[in-house]
């Protein structure tokens, strides 16, 4: 699917930027091909069923942005 597809195709028909920030999160599931972002409609079906959990890769990740983001700063 390209995206507008699925726009159409998720449950709440979400605005491309919804999809393009979901990406850039990388807390979609997504492949770059030359013409553009591409959806496997199997891949998007997993990642709604799972409730679109984070993964510990990308949980970790903001731990870290937290973090630095707080140096310096009183917590």
């Amino acid at each position: 699917m390209n995206i507008d597809e699925l726009c159409a195709y998720h449950p709440s028909h979400p605005k491309k930027q919804t999809v393009y920030e979901w990406v850039s999160k990388k807390t979609i599931p997504y492949h770059k091909m030359t013409k553009g972002l591409m959806f496997l409609q199997s891949e998007i079906d997993e990642w709604l069923k799972s409730g679109a959990q984070k993964s510990e890769e990308d949980l970790m990740r903001e731990v870290r942005e937290f973090v630095l983001s707080k140096k310096g700063k009183e917590v």
